[in-house]
């Protein structure tokens, strides 16, 4: 036994020493890393037990090995070591069990839902506290010092280190070994591990963010991971010790030799508590397991940077764009701080910034002397505000609309902040995927000088820099003329600090050593590469001013490296100008840069196209993510619909509770990123934006409850109205609220400025009366519920009917509609609706024609009033498979949230069959057509209607077969549309495409799919010389649908409208092809680290749309797909209320109808902005949205009369015109004037007048015009 002893001594003993140093070292690599632990309290006692536990390795179970398995005890050869053995053992054993200690009430604290308990966890307080436990602990020791010796054992007979002094042997087994290192810390570490397990637990999603939940949840699972192996580890030994003390001396060899067996191996299970702790964490947290891939994997690969100008222009900043440390290691708190202490030290240093939404979390945790620091680095030009946007929006999901709104909100903090020195002047889309020629126009007409961005098209840039036009003028309106120009430049390293030269921590770079005497001294080197790379630069620059950017995503988080590096640089490079060099090097800010730019008497290329889409290498198309989280994307747009709702209401109602709907508009700001709407996102960051739209959402809810409460009562002796309510799973054909209730009112609010005619849903068990505002009971059918729809996940509404009813809503204002469940005996009678199964099928209305074969294929659509027709070869769903690569190299780019690269160009068919059910009511003609169980459409056609919808449902998409797929709907005509297609900019201006084809350069077909693809925001078409197939694409999520019904002049289009961002695209002629989901098993590589696969109720996400077909004529087509794609963008707000009154009573006390208009407005203008800011004090945005020469009327400009909009708030007593962001009196505005190649101005005419004379308001197609507007 003894031999056996020795043998498990020397073997398991060195395994877990080894494995547990090494542990050690691996956890204090992460934890020192992560600042999702170096910066928390909690993750910094993590750090202390884990050195701690290493000592007690090497200092204790190394030295019991040499005693039990080779016999050489160091304590027996001296008294001064045994001491010190002891010693150093109870202070590292009492140390490590108060970690754990600390780590549990840390959590509990932390995660309590008390503020003041909260700030006990604090890591200032950790510090202190760990301090004074370890001199409570080294001071604890003494007595070993003094009173542990080389003493005869009573039991073995034998010499050994042990106390002389009897208390203390007491003490050390029932005090020590019993109490403090057994069951004090077993007891605490449960007692607060439990209770931080319940707080995490109850915590109530909203309070706090969900990084903080998430680690919250890891820490806590740690915790008391680690609790139940330390309970299992420490048990035996301290059960021996405590045994072994009360058995008197034992003579008996073998029962000796059994009791140092079982010694040995208790005290080896004993040390496992001190060597798990890496173990444990590993494989019970998935998250640390993450972690540690990050840390030893990732950490060095990530390089994405951001912005510090032969003139080299430097540029300092950080972009940080998501908080959970677990998803990326950052926080913008930290990189402030640092860079403000930088900044500090030395005043020729500059940096940039861009994101206001989270900078204004930073600024309101400042006291008011930082705040004064930092409006001075602003004032002296050392911190510039650049773009200025809530986020760094993406450009091709993003609809117009909400990229001026997240930039208007950054833009008035920073003016109410910063003043005319924080007003962004510069627009810096560095890291979007792909530039939309909208985008440029918004920033030209919000007043910018230029812009910069990182990601071009491989092809584009190698092009550019060859050809010297890597900045140019883009004229990025084919409406506005020199008010939508605006310089722009493509940056030389995408957004990164050039090769070899990324100073930051993150960075593997060599910093620059300039003392000499050190063998690394490498500045002679490091000049000689600063140079040769600053030529090499300028190579692709028309001027001797080049920009060089030294930053990037996270980085400056300790910014005293980055800028110390830099100023040796600056110094040593321009030290070389005395030997000839030609190169200076300065710290600068994009706006000096494009100053120095101007000063140049040069004239400059032009662009009128735009960058999309971008390739980043042969197979790398990024235009998967048109199309990635189509669920979120439609989320996104109808939040925006209820924003701009919700700020009518409270306008027009005088609430003034502008600061409550900061809520949704801080959401709406946040989901403009180009890592959110993009869909490029984590799931569970994904979640987290989507959780932040839904909190707005509520917020924005109880102020139209607000408003109503307002507008509804005749007088004021009419009772509160009851609260309304929004259907939030009517997108399903669910309305719990109103299910099966015998009286509710609707009410729809109409936010354009144009009356509307529509048709409604709502789903019931029974039949209604329903009354219009006038108390006429209106016509009205009962129209069962399609079977798929029936079969989404998650749907638990028993209702299979929905009643349809024809609504004529006023401008700007709301209709109420009375329901009240019929009578048994009237709803008894014989339903009018006819159904038949897989026999042909005809839709026809007053308008058009819609034939179906018995097969359930498409096969024409006719306009009957101008005898046009469409006929369609296929129409259905397709699929392609995404390519499954590795990411190696580009011939192995994988299909991911970012990428689009099918496998085979040719798509194939979802299904070789599919089944036809058509429904015909009064109100409506139904195709249901069924082609497998997870693809459906119905195709309707509306009484008098003159647009075919056709709502489509996707979902679970399959991936049994270990295939990730690709969903599209494709529309192949025998329209000859040439190589040609046309898809909209972000909603606004139209754009032409051609297949296989770039305007700038000589593109190289591979791709021929993806190649072809573009954003679609809201349409699509294809046309020859008499027809045009207008596709408008959309998805419902409201519980109505709404038709949109023109009563002027007839014409013919086939368009297909979008309420969320698709992409899409001609791959043959006469065919449109739009993807409409996506779900794949790889990762592209390109940031969001896991596969594009969403679940939803355990199987794939369902996702539903709608697309609008319209045919006319080209001439006619416009009037339609405008007017219809606003009014589907900006549709109707759809709010339920029960009620017990009669109809009688209820009429008497509440106001059924309600407009702010009077008076007729021109049909091309829409109200685009109408928002109180402070009592009699209004924000108003108007456009002309049509383009030049689409419409022979409606392309004309428009003049109108300002205070038609305002009658019911009171007389216009004085109106201020802005810039597009509302931050500048346009007549303050002052741009740089560029020169173009064919010697065009870029000056514009800027009206000197403060105000407008009177109120009228003339428009030009395509023209935005802002106001601030006083009332009397």
């Amino acid at each position: 036994m003894a031999q056996l002893s020795q043998a498990i001594t020397i073997y398991l003993g060195s395994t877990i020493c080894i494995v547990g140093i090494i542990g050690g070292f691996l956890n204090i690599l992460v934890f020192l890393t992560l600042r999702t632990f170096n910066e928390k309290s909690c993750g910094f006692y993590l750090i202390v037990m884990s050195f701690v536990n290493i000592g007690n390795l090497t200092t204790g179970l190394l030295s019991r090995i040499l005693i039990s398995g080779f016999h050489r005890d160091w304590t027996l050869i001296s008294p001064f070591y045994c001491k010190f053995r002891w010693y150093g053992l109870q202070f590292g054993v009492l140390t490590s069990f108060t970690c754990t200690c600390l780590t549990a009430i840390d959590q509990y604290l932390s995660t309590n839902r008390r503020i003041e308990w909260r700030r006990w966890s604090s890591i200032k307080l950790a510090h202190r506290v760990m301090a004074a436990f370890i001199i409570v602990w080294l001071l604890h020791g003494i007595p070993y010092l003094i009173y542990f010796d080389l003493v005869q054992s009573p039991i073995t007979d034998k010499l050994v280190c042990a106390s002389v002094n009897k208390i203390l042997q007491y003490y050390h087994t029932y005090g020590y070994l019993i109490l403090f290192a057994g069951i004090i810390p077993l007891v605490i570490t449960g007692i607060f591990g439990l209770l931080a397990r319940r707080n995490v637990r109850h915590t109530v999603n909203g309070t706090i963010s969900l990084v903080q939940r998430y680690l919250d949840q890891q820490l806590t699972k740690m915790v008391l991971s680690q609790l139940f192996y330390n309970f299992i580890f420490t048990f035996p030994y301290t059960m021996l010790t405590t045994i072994m003390s009360f058995i008197p001396a034992v003579n008996d060899s073998l029962i000796s030799t059994r009791l140092d067996f079982a010694n040995v191996m208790t005290i080896l299970v004993y040390y496992m508590s001190f060597a798990s702790p890496f173990c444990i964490y590993t494989c019970t947290s998935e998250r640390f397991r993450q972690q540690l891939t990050y840390v030893l994997l990732d950490v060095h690969l990530k390089r994405w940077r951001r912005s510090p100008s032969i003139i080299i222009n430097a540029m300092a900043s950080s972009q940080v764009e998501k908080a959970r440390n677990d998803i990326q290691h950052a926080g913008v708190q930290y990189i402030l701080d640092s860079v403000m202490m930088a900044l500090d030290e030395n005043p020729d240093r500059r940096f940039i910034y861009v994101e206001i939404g989270f900078f204004w979390r930073w600024w309101n945790q400042q006291a008011d002397d930082m705040k004064a620091k930092v409006k001075q680095f602003v004032n002296d030009g050392r911190l510039e505000f650049i773009s200025g946007g809530w986020c760094m929006n993406d450009e091709a999901s993003t609809h117009y609309n909400s990229i001026i709104d997240q930039h208007s909100l950054g833009a008035e903090f920073l003016r109410d902040n910063f003043g005319e020195c924080g007003r962004p002047k510069i627009g810096w889309q560095i890291d979007p995927f792909g530039h939309s020629r909208e985008q440029a126009s918004l920033f030209a007409q919000m007043g910018f000088d230029g812009l910069f961005f990182g990601r071009a098209d491989y092809e584009d840039r190698a092009t550019r820099n060859r050809t010297k036009t890597m900045e140019m003028v883009w004229k990025a309106s084919a409406n506005l003329n020199n008010k939508g120009w605006l310089f722009t430049g493509v940056l030389p390293n995408g957004y990164g600090a050039p090769s070899s030269f990324c100073f930051d921590y993150r960075c593997s770079d060599t910093p620059i050593m300039d003392d000499p005497h050190f063998q690394d001294y490498n500045v002679d080197e490091r000049v000689r590469t600063f140079i040769q790379t600053a030529h090499d630069e300028a190579v692709g620059y028309t001027t001797n001013h080049i920009i060089m950017t030294f930053g990037g995503d996270f980085q400056y988080g300790n910014a005293n490296e980055g800028f110390k590096n830099l100023d040796k640089l600056m110094k040593y490079v321009n030290a070389q100008q005395t030997n000839g060099s030609n190169v200076n090097v300065f710290y600068s800010t994009p706006s000096c840069y494009l100053y120095a730019l101007n000063q140049v008497d040069r004239a400059w290329p032009s662009k009128t196209d735009d960058f999309f889409p971008y390739a980043s290498n042969p197979h790398g198309f990024w235009t998967g993510y048109f199309t990635s989280r189509a669920a979120l994307k439609r989320y996104e747009r109808h939040s925006n619909n209820i924003l701009q709702a919700t700020r009518q209401l409270n306008a027009f109602a005088d609430l003034n509770l502008r600061d409550s709907i900061f809520t949704l508009s801080e959401a709406m700001g946040v989901a403009q990123h180009h890592d959110a709407v993009s869909g490029t996102e984590k799931q569970a960051v994904a979640f987290d934006y989507a959780q932040r739209l839904s909190d707005g959402i509520a917020v924005a809810e109880n102020v139209m409850n607000q408003a109503y409460a307002k507008l509804l009562p005749k007088d004021s002796q009419s009772p509160p109205p009851a609260s309304q309510f929004l259907c939030q799973l009517s997108n399903i054909s669910q309305c719990l609220q109103v299910d099966g209730q015998d009286r509710f009112t609707l009410t729809l609010w109409n936010p354009t400025i144009h009356p509307v005619m529509q048709h409604a849903r709502v789903p019931v068990r029974t039949d209604y009366t329903i009354r219009d505002p006038t108390g006429q009971t209106i016509f009205s059918e009962l129209f069962p519920i399609s079977e798929p729809t029936l079969n989404i996940p998650g749907r638990t509404s028993i209702t299979q009917k929905q009643i349809i009813f024809k609504a004529s809503l006023p401008a700007l204002g709301f209709n109420t509609y009375y329901f009240e469940t019929k009578p048994d005996s009237v709803t008894s009678g014989e339903s009018k609706i006819k159904i038949t199964h897989n026999e042909e099928c005809v839709l026809q209305n007053q308008n058009l024609q819609v034939d179906f074969d018995d097969q359930g294929n498409l096969h024409q659509i006719v306009n009957r009033k101008q005898n046009i027709t469409v006929s369609f070869l296929n129409q259905g769903f397709y699929w392609y498979q995404g390519f499954a690569g590795n990411n190696s190299q580009p011939d192995f780019q994988a299909s991911g949230a970012y990428i689009f690269r099918p496998v085979s160009p040719t798509a194939q068919p979802v299904s070789q069959a599919r089944s036809l059910t058509c429904v015909k009511a009064v109100s409506v003609q139904t195709a249901v057509i069924v082609f497998n169980d997870w693809t459906s459409q119905e195709i309707s056609l509306y009484d008098e209607g003159e647009f075919v919808e056709v709502e489509w449902t996707v979902g679970p998409i399959p991936i049994d077969d270990n295939i990730g797929k690709e969903i599209i709907i494709r529309y192949d005509t025998d329209i000859n549309s040439q190589s040609k297609y046309y898809t909209d900019a972000n909603g606004r201006e139209v754009l032409e495409r051609t297949r296989d084809y770039r305007p700038t350069w000589n593109y190289t077909v591979v791709e021929n799919v993806s190649g072809n693809y573009y954003p679609i925001n809201s349409r699509i078409w294809i046309k020859d010389q008499n027809r045009q197939l207008t596709v408008l694409t959309g998805k419902r999520i409201k519980l109505l649908l709404f038709r949109f019904f023109i009563k002027e002049e007839q014409t013919f289009n086939l368009v297909i409208f979008v309420d969320r961002s698709e992409g899409g695209g001609s791959i043959l002629d006469g065919s449109i092809e739009v993807m409409v989901h996506r779900r794949l098993l790889y990762d592209d590589r390109l940031g969001v680290g896991e596969p594009l696969n969403e679940v939803a109720y355990g199987e794939g996400l369902v996702v539903r749309g709608q697309h609008f077909l319209i045919v006319e004529p080209p001439t006619a087509s416009a009037r339609f797909h405008r007017i219809g794609s606003q009014r589907l963008y900006m549709h109707p707000i759809v709010t339920f209320s029960l009620t017990d009154q009669e109809y009688v009573n209820y009429s008497a006390a509440y106001r059924q109808t309600w407009s702010a208009l009077t008076d007729t407005l021109p049909l091309n203008i829409h109200l685009l902005t109408f928002e109180q800011l402070g009592q009699k004090n209004y924000l108003v945005r108007v456009e002309h949205y049509f383009e030049l020469f689409e419409d022979d009327t409606y392309s004309q400009p428009v003049t109108f009369d300002l205070q038609l909009i305002f009658k019911s708030l009171g007389v216009i007593n004085s109106t201020v015109e802005l810039t597009l962001g509302a931050n500048l009196p346009l007549a303050e505005l002052q741009r740089l004037e560029w020169l173009t190649g064919d010697k065009e101005s870029s000056r514009m005419a800027v009206s000197k007048e403060a105000s407008l004379e009177g109120t009228t308001i003339r428009l030009t197609p395509m023209q935005i015009r802002t106001f601030e507007v006083t009332v009397t």
